[in-house]
């Protein structure tokens, strides 16, 4: 893969055709962990990229406020950390698929998530997931479940959106596009979690969530590599 987004973010917003950068995000160093049932979790460098593991408590956590999510700030182009509350960055990224094995129930999603005194509140995350028989597209549209679609040879998923926070405190996404490709880098199918309001805290996070679609307890892994970046799309 590239970790290259063309225009199709670019264009829709206005912007010219010149590819943008999206950075690899050191899976190893968040800047803080949302875990409130105390899952064990682990992260480590496996070649290019990463292997995450997740051990199961005997429940099915496919939701925000019940799996485990890393929390990283959102930086710019330069590497800079921006303030996603304003409704000035369009968040694009991408999760490619190194190693998964079929049917261990595990979930691995990316994206923005919110949170208020260190409880997740509001979450817009996309990834895939091992589930029960096959790897298939995972996309969260709110903290409480995730909802997937079975596709064939998935190896990446990417995914866009515009978020803003609101006078009233609510947080509005404008329309959270999901789209998966396989491994010759064809198009297969996406998935909206069209526009969203959420009442949330003020902390905005990228965010690696860790979850099943199973309850077992078993320690799962996968490998992969997570790309993204915010791109300002006015002043």
């Amino acid at each position: 893969m590239s970790g290259l987004l063309g225009t199709d973010l670019l264009g829709v917003l206005g912007g010219g055709a010149t590819a943008v950068d999206l950075a690899k995000i050191d899976l190893t160093s968040p800047d803080s962990v949302l875990n409130s049932n105390g899952m064990t979790y682990d992260v480590t460098v496996q070649g290019a990229g990463y292997r995450a593991s997740l051990t199961g408590d005997n429940h099915t956590r496919d939701g925000a406020t019940e799996g485990v999510s890393l929390l990283f700030a959102p930086k710019d182009v330069d590497g800079n950390v921006v303030d996603l509350s304003g409704g000035k960055w369009a968040v694009a990224y991408e999760v490619e698929i190194d190693s998964a094995v079929a049917g261990d129930s595990l979930i691995v999603m990316f994206g923005v998530l919110a949170s208020d005194a260190g409880a997740p509140q509001w979450a817009r995350l996309g990834g895939f997931t091992t589930h029960t028989s096959a790897i298939r597209r995972s996309v969260a549209t709110s903290v409480l479940s995730n909802s997937t679609t079975g596709t064939a040879d998935l190896t990446t998923i990417r995914g866009q959106y515009i978020p803003a926070k609101v006078d009233d405190g609510s947080f509005v996404v404008g329309g959270h596009l999901v789209w998966t490709m396989n491994s010759s880098g064809e198009f297969v199918n996406y998935a909206t979690a069209g526009a969203g309001v959420d009442s949330i805290g003020d902390d905005m996070n990228l965010a690696l969530f860790l979850g099943f679609d199973a309850g077992h307890t078993n320690t799962k892994t996968a490998d992969l590599t997570v790309r993204a970046v915010a791109i300002q799309v006015r002043d």
